[in-house]
């Protein structure tokens, strides 16, 4: 029967040159997990635009953002929560009183989104400041996308991952500029 062996102590008895590297390697590898985690909203934020619309031109079933005017504020805080300011949802109907969505979430004045239960809800046209519809940008993506690949390469030789050193021997130190 061997005895458990927990991992600290086992890092603790490592020789010094291992555990900094042990150290370095876990470290880059959650910088890597977070650049990943940036990218990853980066493109999921930059891939759209969004454009104002009159809600008449919006077909049913878009999803579209509703800006609420001061007065659609008060007047729509008790059903919506407390100065919420935005509401996103599914457009159902549009007429020149107002519009029907089933909404998906609002937001508040100080930028707080908070998920709604599919309620279905009218919003008169006063209480309307804006509509926008969220369109797919290729273009931002593109442009996400290319930075997204550059910096990675950056931080990849910026960090020396990619390897350097003798590639004819790996195992043999290349000598410093000016040694023969």
């Amino acid at each position: 029967m061997t005895p458990a062996i927990s991992l600290a102590v086992l890092v603790t008895h490592l020789p010094r040159a291992v555990r900094s590297t042990t150290y370095f390697a876990l470290r880059g590898a959650a910088a890597a997990t977070t650049s990943l985690g940036v990218a990853g909203l980066l493109l999921t934020t930059a891939c759209y635009t969004y454009e104002v619309r009159a809600p008449a031109e919006v077909p049913a079933g878009r999803a579209v953002v509703v800006l609420l005017s001061s007065s659609g504020r008060t007047s729509l805080g008790p059903k919506l929560g407390p100065d919420v300011t935005r509401v996103e949802g599914d457009l159902m109907s549009a007429d020149e009183s107002g519009i029907r969505l089933r909404i998906t979430s609002v937001e508040d004045s100080s930028g707080s989104v908070s998920p709604v239960q599919r309620s279905v809800m009218s919003v008169p046209g006063s209480s309307i400041t804006a509509v926008t519809i969220k369109q797919f940008s290729a273009t931002k993506t593109a442009v996400v996308a290319v930075g997204l690949v550059g910096g990675l390469i950056l931080a990849i030789k910026a960090s020396g991952i990619g390897g350097s050193g003798n590639s004819k021997d790996p195992d043999k130190p290349v000598p410093p500029p000016g040694v023969q």
